[in-house]
């Protein structure tokens, strides 16, 4: 935080003692240089310069004029320094009179190289805890400006290692005030400092007895900073620093030009990586009030507060919402050599209302801007490294956008602890901490109003080695609604004994551990609404790959377990899938109580279901996912029925193999036994054998078996083709029992009896069956049909001769043609032979029906008079 860029900026202090030392070494050496004796020269300066930590070495070629000295080198070791440093071509000005005095017009300087670091602790061996710099008395500083013997110095050419690599600067001064102008390639900062010391003004005018008995004054120290580059203003900052008896008192303004900060922190890569550009002007306002340290009283106690806003759409916008305070609490203070120390121990506290940042992410286009409101911040440090505290703060940012993604209305929401420690920032996100999402858009899925939500805090560490660290035992996701293909889907989330190391430069590197609960599940990618859906999983990163165990439950039900591993490098893995024995009832074990509102008019209420697929899964080129393994599904005595249909005593066996997630074909016989089927009309003992394959688009059907009316129906079965317009096979129909036939159909009038059998050719188009030319013939030696007809004289003697014949006709021969066309509709043609022993004395009489029938309007009004329920019930009962 550059709130005090006169004093503390790093660069400033470099340059100011860089000039401090020049000038001090220079006076010294001027006086000496009067006795025209390098030898002496070196006796009389190096023990001065020693006691301000200058080990003079060596000056060369000193050559003095009536007004000019010139001096060809000047070599000595600065304070901490091993490494030589050098002042070449040196000219000094002077007037003799004021030479007498120790001072001199002006001092040019062609080239100064400083070092002002040792060199001798090699780059990799560890260094002595960095500590911050001493603060000096005021007076001492004051003391030292006025003592400067020069009116102006130039460097031409300064280097300062290891801080500038090329530079120039130039100082004046006058009684009160010093001005300081130093440039580098690209980068000029021009310094003025103005001193206002009572006594100091009083000496010019003051007797020395009177001024002797003056009380003690304070100082003062003010002046101004201007940074630029390439000509355009970075900085122009304005400072005063009172020294009283009691305290000292900092105030300072300051006006920050962000887009040439930016440009010149581009230009040299000091931009951080997260940024790409800043734009704006940022206004700090800065109050700092320091006691006069006492040794005798433990800890020193001073306040810092700033103010920021600014009058721009930039950095910080609005400046009816400045940073307000931060203070600085609990110092211990220690001094030696009459100097203040730094605090070794440090607490802050900050309050601020909502500030609004412009800032543009490195692969995005557009500038994002963020409301960031800091409620409160609290931190206790050990210097130089450590810090512990509270915070508690909201960020609210309207959108942003990267290729790929695009985010809008972004808000966190925190409270917690913060720690700082060498190199490691740990963060814990307390309970009711929350991230709100209102949208995420991606190339195939939009997320919208995300919510994640703390519960039981949320820790991370960063060790700054690329490792980001999540620990957390409450985490509630919130995803009302996720779109994909224009599909929603909705979830809700619980995340417990989340342990990760997530690694941010290799995600596939990252190791995580959790148990995740998914309820309120849904999609409409699904044609029904799941009763009660939650989904426990147990989550394993590690090694470079994944494991996933868990469950599928539904109304308080188990229904799947799943135990899934991915090789996260080469995106390929298995799975285990098994729904083991789920059992129905009646009630609440019934299937329709998995739903809320089934899509299908259907429910299974007894018998059990058993699945297990073991699939082995890998990533088309085209980054859909392909399953590829065997398939098991065995049902048990399955009763239930489907829409007015009852089915009784289902067992069902498939075995098979799932082949890029498409295909599927059998790896055993499959069969298929019903008990009953009822539609109206019960089909009993129904079985089959079958074969699936679906990339032939075929399923083999063989040794089709049923009981209808006491007989049976047979087929040797068929490869049934969907991909074919139609599919033909032919049924024998074995003993069908005519009497009840009709005893099915209701028809109170007619009585008969007899066996029928033939065959039935059938087509299949779809699924819509029709019949051409089948046959049924009554089986020997026959059988009798009695008619009652409504009226005896129905005025037509033709009908009222057949109605005589069948009120009791014994017949020795039925033959019938059957065609069922595909709308439903029956059409029989019937050929009888046999007699009447009631009519003409039992003479042989022969008789040709047609009769048809719709069998789906049959079927309903036999449906209609009963009751599913009742049916199912009673089917169940008597097995």
């Amino acid at each position: 935080m550059s709130t005090s860029p006169a004093v503390s900026s790093t660069p400033l202090r470099l340059l100011l003692r860089a000039a401090l030392v020049s000038l001090g070494l220079l006076a010294l050496l001027l006086t000496a240089g009067l006795l025209f004796l390098d030898t002496l020269l070196r006796l009389v300066s190096a023990p001065i310069l020693a006691t301000y930590g200058v080990e003079l070495q060596s000056i060369e070629q000193l050559h003095l004029g009536r007004e000019r000295i010139r001096i060809a080198n000047i070599r000595f070791l600065a304070p901490g320094s091993d490494e030589t440093s050098r002042l070449a071509d040196i000219t000094l000005e002077f007037t003799p009179a004021g030479l007498l005095q120790g001072r001199f017009q002006g001092l040019h300087i062609e080239r100064a190289d400083l070092h002002l670091e040792s060199s001798r602790m090699a780059p990799d061996s560890p260094s002595a805890a960095p500590t911050l710099p001493s603060l000096p008395p005021l007076a001492s500083v004051v003391s030292a400006m006025q003592a400067l013997p020069g009116e102006a110095v130039s460097i031409d050419t300064l280097q300062v290692s290891p801080y500038l690599d090329e530079g120039s600067l130039s100082l004046t001064r006058n009684a009160q005030e010093l001005r300081v102008l130093a440039g580098s390639r690209d980068l000029r900062l021009e310094l003025r400092l103005n001193w206002h010391d009572e006594n100091y003004v009083a000496s010019y005018f003051l007797p020395p007895d009177n001024l002797a008995t003056r009380p003690p004054s304070s100082q003062t120290l003010s002046g101004s900073l201007a940074l630029s580059s390439s000509e355009q203003s970075i900085l122009l900052a304005d400072f005063s620093l009172i020294e009283t008896p009691q305290q000292l008192q900092w105030e300072a303004h300051s006006d920050w030009q962000l887009a040439p900060l930016s440009g010149y922190l581009q230009a040299h890569a000091l931009m951080p990586s997260a940024l790409s550009a800043l734009d704006g002007q940022l206004s700090l306002n800065t109050r700092l009030a320091l006691p006069i340290p006492d040794l005798r009283r433990m800890p020193t106690i001073f306040s810092w507060q700033i103010d920021a806003g600014s009058n721009a759409s930039a950095t910080f916008a609005g400046t009816d919402s400045p940073l307000r305070s931060l203070h600085l609490l609990g110092v211990d203070a220690s001094s030696g050599n009459g100097q203040m120390q730094w605090p070794d121990e440090l607490s802050l506290n900050s309050t601020a209302p909502a500030s609004t940042l412009t800032l543009q992410l490195r692969d995005s286009q557009i500038p994002t801007t963020l409301l960031l409101g800091l409620d409160s911040l609290t931190l206790d440090c050990q210097l130089p490294a450590q810090c512990k505290g509270q915070q508690a703060a909201s960020l609210r940012v309207p959108g942003f956008s990267l290729p790929g993604i695009q985010a809008e209305e972004v808000v966190a929401i925190s409270n917690g602890t913060v720690e700082l420690d060498t190199g490691i920032t740990r963060m814990e996100f307390g309970s009711g901490s929350r991230f709100e999402l209102g949208r995420l858009q991606m190339a195939d899925l939009e997320i919208r109003q995300f919510n994640a939500l703390v519960q039981q805090s949320l820790s991370v560490t960063d060790d700054s080695s690329g490792l980001l660290q999540l620990n957390s035992n409450g985490l509630d996701l919130y995803m009302p609604d996720i779109l994909q293909a224009g599909m929603a889907s909705h979830a809700v989330a619980f995340m417990s004994g989340l342990d990760a190391r997530l690694n941010l430069e290799d995600p596939v590197a990252s190791q995580i551990r959790s148990q995740v609960s998914l309820r309120n599940l849904g999609s409409e990618l699904l044609p029904f609404s799941l009763r009660m859906p939650q989904l426990h999983l147990n989550l394993d990163m590690s090694n470079r790959s994944g494991h996933v165990e868990g469950q599928l439950s539904l109304a308080d039900r188990e229904v799947l377990h799943l135990d899934a591993r991915l090789d996260l490098d080469n995106a390929v893995g298995e799975t285990t899938l098994d729904i083991p024995d789920l059992t129905f009832a009646t009630g609440n074990d019934s299937l329709s109580a998995l739903f809320f509102h089934p899509p299908f008019n259907a429910d299974i209420l007894s018998g059990r279901i058993r699945a297990n697929a073991h699939l082995q899964f890998a990533r088309a080129d085209d980054g859909s996912w392909l399953l590829n393994g065997p398939l098991l599904l065995n049902a048990d005595s399955l009763g239930g029925f489907y829409e007015d249909t009852a089915i009784v005593g289902l067992s069902l066996n498939v075995q098979g193999e799932l082949r890029d997630s498409q295909d599927f074909f059998s790896t055993a016989p499959g069969r298929v036994d019903i008990e009953s089927i009822d539609p109206g009309i019960a089909v009993e003992h129904i079985g089959l054998s079958f074969d699936i394959d679906t990339p032939a688009s075929r399923v083999a059907l063989r040794d089709i078996e049923a009981s209808l009316f006491g007989g049976n129906i047979r087929s040797s079965g068929l490869v049934y083709d969907w991909s074919a317009q139609e599919n033909r096979m032919e049924l024998a129909i074995e003993r069908l029992d005519l009497s009840r036939m009709l005893a099915m159909a209701a028809y109170d009038s007619v009585q008969a009896s007899g066996l029928l059998s033939g065959r039935l050719p059938l087509t299949l188009r779809g699924t819509t069956p029709s019949i051409a030319e089948g046959s049924l013939a009554a089986e020997a030696p026959g059988g009798a049909i009695r008619y009652r007809a409504a009226s005896s004289n129905s005025g037509n003697p033709a009908l009222d001769f057949v109605n005589q014949a069948l009120s009791n006709y014994q017949y020795d021969l039925l033959d019938t043609s059957v065609d069922y066309r595909p709308d439903g509709e029956l059409a029989l043609a019937v050929r009888l032979q046999g007699q009447n022993p009631e009519v003409n004395s039992g003479q042989r009489i022969n008789l040709n029906l047609n009769i048809s029938d719709n069998i789906p309007d049959l079927l309903r009004s036999l449906q209609a008079g009963r009751s599913i329920a009742e049916t199912l019930e009673r089917q169940l009962d008597s097995r």
